[in-house]
Parts: C-alpha cells; structure tokens; sequence
C-alpha cells in the first residue's frame, strides 16, 4: 500500500528523541489537554485512524510508533517496560507535554505504568490494557464484553476496577457496566 492510500492520520512525520528515530503523527485542536497515543504491536499509528478525527475535534494528539514498532528505530537497551517508561519520559520532554491523557493499549501498558509510577504529574489519564484477540477464541468476560451493545460503556469510567493493582492513584466517577463490572478511567496520583 503507497502513502497515498493510507488513511487521513495527521501530520507524519519523524524526529530523534534519545537518538533513536521515532514516527508519530500530530493532529487535532490547539487547544485542550493533548492526548498521546501508542500503537499496539504489531500495528502502528494508523491503527488510530478511526479515532484520531474525534480526539481531534476537543484535543491536540500525537500518535505514536514506540521503539522497535511501526516504523521507529530501536536497541536493546529501551525494549524493557522500565526502560521504555523512562523513554516516554524523555518522549514527553520531547514534545513539550507536561500533563496529558494516555492511550496506550498492548506494549504501551507498562511503559505507561512504570512512567506514571515516576513522574504521575506528568499524566491527566491512562487509558491501558492487554493485547489484541483472535474474536473467535475468546470466552467468559472477554467475550461478553466483546459482544456488549454498541454504547454500554459510554456513560462508564473504568478507575474501579484497576485501582487496587495500580495503587497509589484514584479512582474518579466509579460506575459499573451493563453486567456489573467495575469501571473508570486511571487518573494518577500527584
């Protein structure tokens, strides 16, 4: 697939942050908290691409190739989660967000977390989880979520039921879902 066929993302571009050549993508408002987004593996930042436009309507984004991933360079020494989360720091630093919102889905998650565990002012939320799943193969609460009805978590805030093993942050607007699950959205702890 050429560049010409790929969908609308941003801006791409290509810059240097600890020496290593990062892709990313920046879209969306001036104005509001910017959101940071990180491609899950295998993909890259045009996985975003259904979300960004509506991100981009309230918020500034920068989407994310993480080393090793999409089209950003890599070395050993960044391939941990702890020392991926100290490369988000200096990734932050880079873009000059000093408080935004997460998406940070697959290899994103623990770097997030070990970011967040160091520098949690520099994080309005997280927005964290597991891989991808073959649809077909999943079962129990996975696959109940997966076959929920289009909106049962618009009105919902995932905090609850991640609180106790992120600790240390808070849980805010704690709901359930539609078959009782906890729910909320991560805000760190300052």
């Amino acid at each position: 697939m050429s560049d010409t066929q790929l969908p609308n993302i941003g801006t791409v571009s290509a810059t240097q942050v600890d020496g290593l050549k990062i892709r990313y993508a920046k879209g969306g408002t001036a104005d509001g908290i910017p959101v940071l987004l990180t491609a899950p593996w295998p993909e890259s930042i045009y996985s975003f691409h259904r979300l960004l436009p509506g991100i981009g309507k309230e918020h500034p984004y920068i989407a994310v190739d993480l080393p090793g991933y999409g089209h950003s360079d890599s070395r050993p020494d960044v391939m941990s989660p702890e020392a991926m989360g100290t490369f988000v720091i200096a990734l932050m630093k880079h873009f000059e967000l000093t408080l935004a919102h997460i998406v940070a889905p697959d290899v994103g998650t623990l770097a997030f977390l070990f970011a967040a565990s160091k520098r949690p002012d520099l994080f309005e939320s997280l927005v964290i989880g597991g891989g991808a799943v073959r649809v077909d193969l999943a079962a129990g609460n996975l696959k109940a979520i997966i076959n929920s009805p289009p909106g049962s978590f618009a009105n919902i805030d995932g905090a609850l039921g991640v609180k106790d093993y992120l600790g240390g942050g808070s849980a805010t607007d704690t709901a359930r879902d539609h078959r009782g699950f906890p729910c909320g959205i991560f805000r760190p702890a300052a």
